[in-house]
């Protein structure tokens, strides 16, 4: 009896902690490691150049939204200056992620400093934080591990491009999302001003 009463004090306290763990601004994944994923194996991820320019692998990094972004809350969340902040995961969790994910992606160029660890859907406009299937080491143009104008630098001008469509009204939050669940250097041709690149 002891033994079972033991046993279920244990549960219990278990339950209680993986509840606690539970992320909220990534619809409960549990924190601390990559939510919904597993450990890529080496080089099982490639690079998705569509019109000679990259994009994640839509299979390992088929971007994630954040359940706590909708239209209701985009003036409460996004549009707030500074918010992203308040999301965005430490360096402790998207570094050791992002070492793991340049082997799955098998580049060349192994160093962690020429990567983001980068939110496919940007948290500017309502991406998962946290979740691994949200995130991939896109390259910087000043390492030379992604070709100038179409790296990270290149794509934070354009997730500030789109936050400020949707905050102004000009685009609804669903439309700035699948920009970037699709080519979004294609739609930055077609829609952005080329003096906003």
């Amino acid at each position: 009896m002891k033994t079972r009463r033991g046993l279920a004090v244990i549960v219990a306290a278990l339950v209680l902690a993986v509840a606690g763990c539970q992320n909220p601004n990534d619809g409960g994944t549990i924190a601390g490691g990559p939510p919904g994923a597993t450990v890529l194996a080496a080089s099982s991820c490639h690079v998705n150049t569509v019109n000679g320019q990259p994009l994640p692998d839509p299979t390992c990094t088929p971007g994630v939204l954040n359940p706590a972004v909708n239209a209701n809350t985009i003036h409460s969340t996004i549009c707030v200056s500074g918010w992203t902040k308040t999301v965005r995961p430490p360096e402790s969790y998207t570094e050791n992620l992002k070492r793991e994910d340049i082997a799955a992606y098998g580049f060349a160029d192994i160093r962690p400093a020429d990567y983001e660890q980068d939110h496919r859907v940007p948290l500017e406009v309502g991406g998962a934080p946290r979740d691994a299937r949200n995130l991939w080491p896109q390259g910087y143009e000043r390492a030379g591990t992604s070709p100038r104008g179409y790296g990270s630098e290149s794509k934070d001008k354009i997730e500030n491009y789109v936050r400020a469509q949707v905050c102004a009204g000009a685009m609804t939050l669903a439309a700035g999302q699948a920009v970037f669940l699709g080519d979004w250097w294609t739609w930055r041709a077609d829609h952005m001003p080329r003096s906003t690149w």
